[in-house]
């Protein structure tokens, strides 16, 4: 925890590295709510087939989705938000050529007391800081 989820429509031609991207979010996510950077999750998700607006080609999206356990103030989920959306436009800046591009970003809340997993720490055996 937390799972953090790229969709993108497929007319992007990424040049970028996306590992980099997923750095920076998780160290937002360290910074912000105190999370080990360990137990963070990214995927990428590219979309063939999608439509947008009018159904014009030249419509683009890229949604990133955060999920975090409710346990967390909403203060710090307000700044991850916005912090990964600062991230996401500057990632996708120069990749999207002429098309219209709508970036947006969601915070997700997941019930703590619903989530089950078992932490990197205790199955490597590490100390939490």
């Amino acid at each position: 925890m937390p799972h953090i989820s790229l969709e993108y429509s497929s007319n992007i031609s990424i040049t970028k590295d996306f590992g980099a991207l997923f750095g920076q979010i998780h160290q937002l996510l360290e910074h912000s709510l105190k999370v080990n950077p360990l137990n963070c999750k990214s995927r990428i998700i590219t979309h063939d087939n999608y439509f947008i607006a009018d159904g014009n080609e030249n419509h683009a999206f890229a949604h990133l989705q955060i999920k975090v356990l409710d346990k967390h103030p909403m203060e710090g989920k307000q700044e991850v938000g916005e912090g990964a959306f600062e991230l996401l436009k500057e990632f996708f800046k120069g990749q999207t050529g002429g098309l219209i591009f709508q970036p947006s970003v969601e915070i997700h809340e997941m019930k703590e007391d619903l989530y089950y997993k078992l932490a990197v720490e205790e199955f490597a055996g590490i100390q939490p800081k």
